[in-house]
């Protein structure tokens, strides 16, 4: 029998010292089930550890750190895909969000047995087990299932160009066969340290801010010409703070800036501000510069923005400044 650990507990203990502090005020919020403490989940727990009474399941190694901060939510070290154990966690949860690493369009096309694996076989045990509950299954998608148009909305046809995408779409079918209620949130390109997350988190905006510090250059994989729309995991937050409570079911939003850019153009921007605040000169050196990489998809906001108060808040220039200043203030010595 497979063997899981509650965190902080003893192996013949099946009570988990956050378990002990959870107070009568918190067992009569909503049951939130997370699957997966990583970029997005571990802000999930950030953000709304106060106001919904958490169980997450993940082998992340941030745990410790999260449990330090967060002592309320109950951490469970784990394999992600024991059946058993989503069984039991998930049987009176009221929401399931899936927070769990799918991979990029890179990752996807130099390891595509790996995310194969991980976005249907692994993806479809889990949502075989919670196939008859009541909960409200969440899934993080991405504006890759849809093709290279401009202002797609959730009704347009998916028909992706990445194998990234096709993987997300498969895991996008296997929700709507298997749930009882859902939310599919297509999200474009996420950024930001937020409040949980280390500065340096490398995504593509993190990794040129490190090289701006470190060593003066910015390196861009290809020509530079993809267009990308990125958004703050401020705003994504807000979202979920409104989303997550609804009782409505069966529903998908594109979650987006609803501004695309090439990722040359972002590189030009951190490149202004490296001078004109850091009085740092910078290199952007293209990397395999014959190669165009694809651009992500254009969606439209149409829909989130007018069934609720959402609107994307965060300027991408502001938010880059104070991401740099962030990063120089932690690493200032070092830099």
């Amino acid at each position: 029998r497979r063997r899981h650990t509650r965190f902080k507990c003893d192996w013949s203990s099946d009570v988990c010292s956050s378990d002990l502090r959870l107070n009568s005020s918190n067992s009569r919020m909503k049951k939130l089930l997370i699957l997966g403490a990583g970029y997005i989940g571990s802000e999930i727990i950030a953000r709304f550890c106060n106001q919904f009474n958490i169980t997450c399941i993940s082998h992340a190694k941030s745990f410790d750190d999260l449990n330090q901060k967060y002592p309320d939510v109950r951490y469970i070290m784990s394999d992600i895909h024991d059946k058993e154990l989503i069984a039991k966690h998930s049987f009176d949860a009221e929401i399931v969000v899936y927070a769990i690493d799918a991979g990029s369009v890179v990752s996807c096309i130099e390891n595509p047995e790996k995310y194969r694996q991980i976005n249907v076989d692994d993806f479809s045990t889990i949502c075989d087990v919670i196939k008859d509950r009541k909960a409200n299954f969440l899934l993080f998608s991405s504006s890759f299932v849809y093709p290279d148009v401009s202002n797609a909305t959730e009704n347009t046809k998916l028909t992706p160009e990445t194998l990234y995408g096709k993987l997300r779409v498969a895991q996008e079918n296997l929700v709507r066969e298997t749930s009882t209620n859902y939310t599919i949130l297509r999200l474009s390109n996420i950024y930001g340290y937020g409040k949980f997350s280390k500065v340096g988190r490398l995504g593509a905006i993190e990794k040129f801010i490190e090289g701006v510090f470190l060593n003066q250059k910015i390196f861009l994989h290809g020509n530079g010409t993809q267009k990308v729309d990125y958004l703050h995991m401020d705003d994504l937050m807000r979202a979920l703070k409104i989303l997550m409570p609804s009782t409505k079911k069966y529903q998908t939003y594109n979650i987006a800036s609803g501004k695309s850019q090439s990722i040359f153009e972002v590189a030009k921007i951190i490149e202004k501000i490296a001078l004109d605040k850091f009085k740092i000169k910078i290199d952007i050196i293209k990397l395999d510069e014959h190669i165009t990489m694809p651009n992500s998809p254009n969606m439209s906001i149409n829909k989130i923005c007018a069934e609720t108060s959402w609107r994307p808040k965060k300027s991408l220039v502001d938010n880059i400044e104070n991401m740099m200043m962030s990063f120089y203030s932690k690493h200032k010595g070092n830099v």
